[in-house]
């Protein structure tokens, strides 16, 4: 064997187990990497599922809420369900024409109350003072006017207050002339009812039916 032959010897003994060492080196570099790729996109699908899976409980939770949360639209055999809608909308709709009546009678009676025969003293008589009411029950608009008298000393039966209610629009109406004092002669007590009947020198039922108008 030649120098040189032995020295080739050396060098492949020397060499060869580096090399195969650096390639051994990479082969697991490039596996670890691809085992780290691999175990990366794992885990984004991983995450993935699960955000689907919160997204789909979700969904299902807040339908079952849902559900729970409205009537039964399904009535049992025979039962009526009652329509609060219908209710509320013809409440809403009394309300708007009530306060419409009330207006136009609070008009009428401020136009009734501004003629000259009740803005005017006649003789020793004279308006002090005046309300009107919007009766709902009967649909008609009243005035109270209370009015004084200068006459009125105690002593010749004409009360010092009196007051009467009439209707605004219809003069044959419900009407009253009455007064509160005890001590005035009963025939300053008078009043006719819707139905037409009059009562003359009863106090106590002209009082009653001035509140009924005025206040129903």
């Amino acid at each position: 064997m030649t120098g040189r032959r032995l020295v080739l010897i050396v060098i492949s003994c020397f060499c060869f187990p580096l090399v195969v060492f650096n390639r051994g080196a990479s082969s697991r570099g490039e596996g670890l990497a691809r085992a780290r790729r691999r175990l990366r996109g794992q885990c984004r699908r991983l995450h993935s599922r699960n955000r689907s899976k919160n997204r789909l409980m979700a969904f299902r939770l807040t339908l079952l809420l849902v559900i729970l949360g409205l009537p039964s639209c399904k009535a049992r055999e025979g039962e009526v369900v009652p329509d609060h809608r219908a209710e509320d909308r013809a409440a809403s709709e009394r309300r708007e024409r009530l306060w419409e009546r009330r207006r136009q009678c609070a008009s009428a009676a401020a136009t009734m109350m501004a003629r000259p025969e009740w803005a005017k003293p006649v003789g020793a008589v004279m308006t002090v003072g005046w309300e009107n009411h919007y009766n709902e029950s009967m649909d008609r608009c009243f005035v109270r006017v209370s009015t004084s008298d200068r006459e009125a000393n105690g002593k010749n039966g004409i009360p010092p207050l009196t007051y009467s209610v009439i209707d605004v629009f219809d003069a044959s109406g419900p009407n009253v002339s009455c007064t509160d004092d005890t001590r005035a002669m009963a025939i300053f007590c008078a009043s006719t009812d819707e139905k037409g009947m009059s009562a003359s020198g009863d106090c106590g039922k002209c009082r009653a039916l001035a509140k009924d108008l005025m206040t129903k």
